[in-house]
């Protein structure tokens, strides 16, 4: 068992060294700067391995995570491409000794939630999400053909009375949760993602 702490590399506010005080001995990070379907390549990967090391009592134990591209998400176009990048980066990443990878298979989304900061005892702050402010969030920022079919007309129009609040806090918290440059990107996606099926996708996921 070791203790890791997560780590959105170097523009995160918590530093590594603050992470070192924590007691954690593992790091568990991704290379963020590089776009979703590019390959990770042996020399980058050497270089956040030595930043995270250089803070004294710390390594790179899991990669968080190695992302899935949109494109494959969506069985969209021809994919050969994207897995053979991927395939090169995860050869790359146990090259340089980091052999934990995990990956997130959300579409558009990733792994945020609606609210980024809930409550609950005793004294736990975790992230929480709602098919209120989920179908909210989606009507008013990022609206698909399906939208309609896919939530109930209640949700769809907004009619409760705690909705106008609703939008508020999902504008401050579930897209701000991304870089920038990712918030276009997925308003594009969402649309996409309504015709999406498993029958659609999963044909074209062959083995890694």
């Amino acid at each position: 068992m070791e203790q890791t702490w997560r780590w959105f590399g170097p523009d995160d506010k918590i530093t590594l060294a603050e992470i070192r005080q924590t007691g954690a001995s593992g790091i568990v990070t991704a290379l963020h700067n590089i776009p979703y379907g590019l390959v990770w390549s042996r020399d980058e990967i050497a270089k956040r391995k030595q930043m995270i090391a250089a803070a004294g009592g710390l390594r790179w134990s899991v990669v968080e995570s190695l992302p899935v591209a949109e494109p494959i998400k969506l069985g969209e176009g021809d994919l050969s491409s994207l897995f053979e990048n991927y395939r090169l980066s995860l050869r790359n990443l146990a090259a340089e000794g980091v052999t934990t990878v995990c990956y997130n298979f959300m579409p558009v989304l990733d792994w945020t939630r609606t609210q980024l900061a809930a409550s609950a005892p005793p004294s736990v702050s975790m992230r929480t999400n709602t098919l209120h402010s989920t179908a909210i969030s989606l009507i008013d920022r990022a609206p698909r053909p399906s939208s309609g079919r896919t939530f109930s007309p209640r949700l769809a129009t907004g009619s409760r009375p705690q909705a106008k609040a609703t939008r508020i806090v999902c504008s401050l918290t579930l897209w701000p949760d991304f870089p920038a440059p990712m918030t276009a990107t997925m308003f594009r996606d969402c649309a996409k993602c309504s015709s999406a099926t498993p029958a659609s996708i999963m044909p074209r996921c062959g083995p890694i």
